[in-house]
């Protein structure tokens, strides 16, 4: 399945979002990565909006960071930053479900 320009988009201003959160946080990509179970060529990867980000890494991404998955998934300015290197995608996509917060408590996403 190819993305829409809208979730392109999307896509990469949350890999930038993530980069600033990660960087605010004084969190070093790799040991970021490890976190998360990936390189941290894959980490810089989501960051510059060359892969996307899998749902199923979302929660313990947010986790990581410690951010709401609102405050992660919150659309800004920075979408229109790194439009222009948004590339087509495939792959499926599952559907989104409700996933517990950093502190316990629960977050729609």
């Amino acid at each position: 399945m190819t993305i829409s320009d809208d979730e392109c988009t999307f896509f990469a201003g949350l890999g930038e979002r993530v980069a600033q959160l990660r960087e605010g946080a004084l969190h070093h990509p790799g040991a970021t990565g490890r976190s998360l179970g990936v390189s941290q060529q894959t980490l810089q990867a989501y960051e510059v909006g060359r892969w996307l980000i899998p749902v199923s890494t979302l929660r313990l991404l947010a986790k990581t960071l410690d951010v709401w998955l609102d405050e992660l998934m919150a659309e800004g300015d920075t979408r229109r930053a790194n439009a222009g290197r948004c590339r087509r995608f495939s792959g499926s996509w599952g559907a989104s479900a409700r996933f517990p917060s950093p502190s316990g408590g629960q977050s729609w996403m």
